[in-house]
């Protein structure tokens, strides 16, 4: 049994919410033989259990407010595929001192980063100059 809850679209994943005990989180390739393209808008928010986050290549974007107010998570980080990262997608991850951006990022939503400890430090692995939206 998964952590893990889902939707299907086109034979792709999109995570639309956890249920386990938080810690070290891999996001998973695959859910139930589905590859994994999406984590959902909010679909993380408020699991104050969560410590890190790693998201591998599959994952093409983060939704928005997908891992707010996870004030407890110390790293994130993406992998080369994930394009978008959505509008407060971060919000509030107060203790956030590591976050690791992949190369494939080209678009940061609005306040995706609000809140984040500010002495944090942020790796960027970007090919390209993303298009930030907003602050």
């Amino acid at each position: 049994m998964s952590d893990y809850t889902y939707t299907l679209l086109n034979d792709e994943a999109t995570i639309t919410g956890y249920t386990g005990p938080g810690g070290e989180l891999m996001i998973p390739e695959t859910l139930d033989s589905y590859p994994v393209k999406h984590i959902g808008a909010f679909a993380l928010a408020f699991k104050t259990t969560i410590i890190s986050v790693s998201i591998p290549n599959c994952v093409v974007s983060i939704g928005d407010g997908a891992f707010a107010e996870c004030t407890r998570m110390t790293s994130f980080s993406t992998g080369d595929g994930v394009v978008t990262i959505g509008n407060f997608a971060l919000h509030g991850a107060s203790s956030l001192s590591l976050m690791v951006l992949g190369t494939g990022v080209a678009s940061i939503g609005y306040l995706a980063f609000d809140g984040i400890n500010p002495l944090a430090t942020v790796e960027l692995h970007m090919l390209a100059q993303p298009e930030i939206i907003g602050g």
